[in-house]
């Protein structure tokens, strides 16, 4: 989140990771990692945090926890229509966003780990009775809604440059996996496959090229920043049924 400003007095910690006046969404900001990623960004100075997710008791449990800065939008990130839903609600509030947080994400199937006497065929077995459609799910989720929230959100992270309310330009950032960099699959295959394509993402063409949004956009006059970061294991409840599953020396 650093400041533009480049002077010495500007590498504070304050300074470099100032969110002051900060407006926000973060997809999945309800449980897990996206719940303290909201709790930082508004411990530490923004404005706003709108939290997208399907369950509203959880949305409502979040915001009952933080405070009247989080502002709950029930939201399908699957679903184009529901995307829309919630970014015309964002823009007759607040107007414009900031940053935006792609971090929904579901674990996918798992299969149960093969033992030094499982077969070639036994192990096809196992993963071929693994739903085709369980399977595609875990990428309409992790990798689909990635690309479709970021242009659904575009607008918004464009007026949030034009409104010129912090030093920084608008930025996407999404969360992938170290799962997506493992030579096993603690998390399962599907998991691992998937959270592999937004980490590419960032750097992909689209994301590169003058149109792309890591690069000014010419015909918004506009530029806007995109990272991708890849959490290790973590506390929550998603990481511990992977860890349930998958012994230690497979995260290697």
């Amino acid at each position: 989140m650093a400041s533009k400003n480049s002077s010495p007095g500007s590498l504070s910690a304050s300074t470099l990771f100032n969110v002051d006046n900060m407006v926000a969404l973060v997809t999945g900001g309800g449980t897990g990692i996206g719940l303290m990623i909201t709790k930082a960004l508004v411990e530490n100075g923004a404005s706003k945090v709108y939290i997208a997710g399907r369950r509203k008791e959880v949305l409502d449990s979040a915001v009952s926890s933080i405070g009247s800065n989080v502002i709950p939008i029930q939201c399908d990130v699957t679903s184009k229509e529901s995307l829309a839903q919630a970014v015309e609600t964002i823009e007759k509030d607040s107007g414009y966003l900031n940053l935006l947080v792609c971090n929904s994400g579901i674990g996918g199937p798992q299969v149960k780990l093969p033992t030094p006497d499982t077969t070639a065929e036994e192990w096809a077995k196992a993963n071929l009775e693994v739903s085709f459609d369980d399977y595609v799910q875990t990428f309409s989720v992790n990798t689909a809604a990635v690309w479709f929230t970021s242009m659904a959100c575009l607008k918004l992270l464009d007026l949030g440059n034009k409104k010129g309310n912090l030093d920084q330009s608008s930025q996407v950032i999404i969360t992938s996996s170290i799962a997506s960099f493992n030579k096993k699959a603690p998390g399962g295959w599907a998991y691992g496959q998937s959270k592999a394509g937004p980490r590419w993402r960032p750097n992909s063409s689209p994301w590169r090229c003058p149109s792309g949004i890591s690069e000014q956009i010419a015909s918004h006059q506009a530029y806007f920043r995109a990272k991708c970061r890849s959490p290790s294991s973590t506390s929550t409840r998603m990481a511990q049924v992977a860890r349930a599953l998958y012994p230690r020396r497979w995260c290697l």
